[in-house]
């Protein structure tokens, strides 16, 4: 060992003995006014505390008052207290050095994630509204009983169709040899063999009024809102089933096969119309028939 590092040692060694006694001593200081001002205000104000990392670093002395704890600053009128004066932290407080307190964050998971859902609410809202006003739609749903003189399309966005549908995605990249027609100004035309209803609740949920459930109102729809129905009939059903199989929207799909078997529709009347569509989870229920 050299003679430097030997002399380094044995100040390191005799500040951590000092250190040490001010702490063993604080509570004597601290109720004798005469000896307090004499020591800890030279402590806070004169540079005798050696605030380093490492034994070997270069000497950085400060006083009790230009330190803090977790301030993240290394160099400076007021600096973090390094590795070798954390051990000290009591006569450290008493010498002037402050704490940092930063503010905790505890992320409520329940909020966020209520937070996300309202977000995808607002989103698919915004959407819908687009689509009443016919704002920047750039495809138009033409059904089997529209009036050929007396057309009255239903309209969407060619965008938020394919983010709900791999068949929709393929469709309009051009993968697929069909009979949709694109117009010059870019609207894409599709022609289906449903029913204005079945399209309509397709592209989104069913409503009812809240003081007739008898009365259907076919508003914002499943594709842009998520929202489904209830109590329609068997067959406005199955053929909304049929058309989410064949655009492969499967949470659609999925959601009016439940319903027809929450709702318990099927019978040994209606099996013929629904066995040609629907999956194994209707099947089986069906066979309860058979």
């Amino acid at each position: 060992m050299s003679m430097r590092s030997s002399q380094r040692q044995i100040l390191l060694n005799d500040l951590k003995e000092v250190y040490q006694y001010f702490i063993a001593n604080l509570e004597l200081l601290r109720q004798n006014e005469e000896l307090a001002q004499t020591t800890l205000f030279a402590l806070r104000d004169e540079r005798l505390f050696l605030n380093i990392d490492e034994e070997g670093d270069q000497l950085n002395w400060v006083q009790g008052s230009s330190l803090a704890f977790d301030c993240n600053v290394r160099e400076g009128p007021i600096q973090d207290v390094r590795k070798f004066l954390r051990p000290f932290e009591t006569i450290l407080i008493a010498s002037g050095a402050l704490k940092v307190k930063h503010p905790s964050y505890n992320p409520d998971h329940a909020n966020i994630q209520r937070s996300e859902s309202v977000k995808l609410q607002n989103i698919w809202s915004s959407f819908d509204q687009l689509r009443k006003e016919k704002a920047f739609t750039d495809v138009e749903f033409i059904t089997c009983a529209t009036d050929v003189l007396n057309p009255n399309p239903m309209f969407a966005h060619r965008v938020f169709l394919a983010a709900s549908s791999e068949y929709f995605k393929e469709y309009f990249r051009g993968d697929f040899i069909e009979s949709g027609k694109r117009c010059p100004d870019g609207l894409h035309t599709l022609k289906v063999e449903y029913s204005p209803q079945c399209v309509q609740s397709f592209l989104g949920g069913y409503r009812y009024f809240l003081f007739d459930s008898s009365f259907l109102t076919f508003t914002p729809d499943y594709i842009y809102t998520g929202n489904k129905g209830e109590n329609f009939t068997l067959e406005l059903l199955l053929e909304i089933l049929h058309l989410s199989d064949y655009y492969h929207v499967k949470d659609l799909f999925d959601e009016v096969q439940g319903e027809i078997m929450r709702r318990k529709l099927l019978s040994p009347e209606t099996l013929d119309k629904g066995e040609s569509i629907v999956s194994s989870g209707v099947i089986s229920l069906m066979s309860e028939f058979i």
